[in-house]
């Protein structure tokens, strides 16, 4: 026998619903049979490892994940994934290796259009350092050249040089650096002279660019401490064996050089290690 009313509809409509027609793509990316994802990347001053994770929608239709890693060296170097075709909707990059921090490991992503033959970028989808505690991603990631932001906080000592030598340090190839602090010790023998330490920064072709303050005469049998700071004051006597100099606030471009240039340097002079901190950023991105 009928029932006296109709039936109330138990079903519901689904929880998302899409047009079926002249539906707008799901992602501003599109992965082509012939597109690539490459990373391009460089770290100092040791290696560093990522993970790069994302989602691609497939023609058929499924959200698949996708992961796979890359070591990052002291050499620019250029991995190149091959993904499926399909709308790429999200990509991060993070650091694997402990002891990661901001501003050592330099990565760009993007595609990759062509073949071998004709084989080019063509479109960047993010380029950043990558740290430890600092995820970057896709969409909504920044385009940043190696060169900004912070760079890596390093304390180094350099080795103590020969009695009676300069000390000199060359930058590498492949860095920027800023230097923010330096200090040494130099102790004069017992000959009779006046010695003026100085600090120069000299362009890989020769020519002096920068060269800090003279300090009062250091005499023979002496041990002082020069401290050099970026931002302090600059102090011309000794007092209770240190002495006080400047740093330029400025980038030491790749293969600068620093070092010591010492008025009146004699042969049982001596220099210390030579203990500096200073920031560090990727050269050539």
């Amino acid at each position: 026998m009928a029932e006296p009313v109709s039936s109330e509809i138990t079903s519901r409509p689904p929880l998302v619903d899409f047009a079926r027609e002249n539906a707008m793509p799901p992602a501003p990316v599109y992965v082509g049979v012939e597109d690539r994802l490459y990373v391009r990347s460089h770290a100092l001053p040791t290696d560093t490892n990522c993970r790069i994770s994302g989602r691609l929608l497939h023609a058929d239709g499924v959200i698949r994940p996708f992961t796979f890693t890359h070591a990052i060296t002291g050499t620019w170097t250029t991995q190149v994934i091959q993904l499926a075709e399909g709308f790429l909707l999200s990509l991060e990059i993070v650091a694997t290796s402990t002891g990661a921090p901001r501003g050592r490991a330099f990565v760009n992503v993007g595609l990759l259009r062509g073949r071998a033959a004709d084989l080019q970028c063509s479109q960047l989808l993010i380029a950043d350092y990558v740290a430890n505690e600092n995820h970057i991603g896709w969409p909504g990631g920044v385009f940043r050249s190696s060169l900004e932001g912070v760079g890596e906080a390093v304390y180094a000592t350099i080795t103590d040089p020969a009695a009676g030598a300069e000390w000199t340090i060359t930058e590498p190839n492949d860095v920027h650096r800023k230097i923010h602090t330096l200090r040494f010790t130099f102790a004069t023998n017992a000959t009779v002279a006046n010695r003026f330490p100085r600090f120069e920064i000299v362009a890989p072709t020769g020519n002096v660019h920068w060269r800090s303050h003279v300090h009062a005469a250091q005499t023979a049998s002496t041990s002082v401490t020069y401290n050099f700071a970026v931002g302090t004051d600059f102090i011309s006597t000794i007092d209770q064996g240190e002495a006080q100099n400047l740093l330029p606030d400025t980038f030491f471009a790749p293969g600068v050089i620093l070092r010591s240039s010492t008025v009146g340097l004699q042969a049982g002079d001596d220099y210390s290690a030579i203990r500096m901190t200073r920031e560090t950023w990727s050269a050539g991105a």
